[in-house]
C-alpha cells in the first residue's frame, strides 16, 4: 500500500513540473539546416554555404576567402 502511495505522489510531482519542450518545434533553422534540441535552447547544425545562429546568412565565395584570410593570417603574409 505504501509503494503505490509513493508512486502516485511521484506523478503527481512530475505533472507539476516544466515539461520540455522541443524548441526545435518552431523551425528556426534556416536554408536546410539541422536543429538540434537541448535543454531550454536549440543549436543549428548549418549546411556548407551558410552561417549565423539560424544558419541566415550565405556566404559567397569572397566571404568563404575573407574568413580563411582571417582565419590563417593571410592577409598581411610575411616577405610580402
Amino acid at each position: 500500500m505504501k509503494f503505490n502511495h509513493i508512486r502516485c505522489t511521484l506523478k503527481k510531482i512530475n505533472s507539476l513540473s516544466d515539461p520540455e519542450i522541443n524548441e526545435c518545434d518552431s523551425n528556426p533553422c534556416q536554408n536546410g539546416a539541422s536543429c538540434v534540441d537541448e535543454v531550454n535552447r536549440y543549436s543549428c547544425v548549418c549546411k556548407p554555404g551558410f552561417v549565423g545562429t539560424h544558419c541566415e546568412t550565405g556566404m559567397s565565395l569572397c566571404n568563404k576567402i575573407e574568413e580563411l584570410e582571417n582565419r590563417f593570417n593571410l592577409s598581411n603574409p610575411v616577405g610580402f
